[in-house]
């Protein structure tokens, strides 16, 4: 059985509770479980997902869910990504417990994860990937449906060298604007929860595009690894 990243709910529903964290730290937050069907109705849980924008230039993927996902059928969204899984090293036998903590889930397996749901979701090879670039953006965690108050996403924007096409999981698929990605997703009522909660705020903040992470740290060094927003029902905020 395939067992993947979650987090337990309470655990993120203060103000500061993802605003703050660094991937190492949500690592640390990190626990381990069987993905099946009960967990998609376990509230106590959330299971972390693996989100990617795609970027060409200055135009991002927008697509139509197929059927495979029933309940997000024929919504249109501009994340792709799928479930962190578990790394099968830190797994703990012979517990108590029916959990563990994982100490040594970090930045560094987020984004591995990232780019194994990448290369899936596209079909291309390691040539392609190390064309692209991999940028961690922010948190995404919302109650507003079903599907979303058993997931939170980890973000990312991925830029890249040409415009690549969806293999699997979508009907339909184009690049278009910022802006495009608002009319499409929220004025015409047609973008699932994540893709309209992410646009929304980032409009509402004054964002034109989708923001990647410049924060240093106190030596001047680029810290990759830190976010550059959280969004959540809780509240909405950008770090400054």
């Amino acid at each position: 059985m395939e067992t993947i990243c979650v987090v337990e709910a309470n655990e993120l529903k203060s103000r500061d509770a993802l605003k703050q964290l660094s991937l190492d730290d949500f690592g640390k937050k990190v626990i381990e479980k069987e993905k099946n069907f009960d967990l998609e109705k376990d509230f106590d849980f959330k299971q972390v997902i693996m989100c990617a924008v795609i970027k060409y230039k200055d135009e991002y993927l927008l697509y139509k869910r197929d059927n495979k996902e029933k309940r997000l059928t024929g919504k249109w969204s501009c994340l792709i990504g799928g479930h962190a899984r578990y790394p099968e090293k830190l797994k703990v036998l012979d517990t108590e417990d029916e959990y563990v903590l994982a100490d040594n889930v970090d930045h560094s397996w987020f984004l591995s994860e990232m780019i194994r749901e990448f290369k899936e979701e596209f079909k291309v090879n390691d040539n392609y990937v190390r064309g692209c670039s991999f940028k961690f953006s922010g948190y995404l965690n919302t109650d507003k449906n079903e599907v979303s108050r058993v997931h939170l996403g980890i973000v990312y924007v991925i830029e890249v060298p040409t415009r690549i096409k969806m293999q699997s999981e979508c009907s339909d698929q184009k690049y278009c604007s910022f802006g495009a990605l608002g009319h499409n997703l929220i004025d015409k009522g047609e973008g699932e929860v994540w893709s309209v909660t992410l646009i929304q705020v980032l409009k509402d903040i004054g964002r034109s595009d989708f923001p990647t992470n410049d924060i240093v740290d106190e030596k001047g060094r680029k810290d990759l690894n830190r976010p550059v927003f959280a969004i959540s029902d809780y509240y909405e905020d950008e770090e400054k």
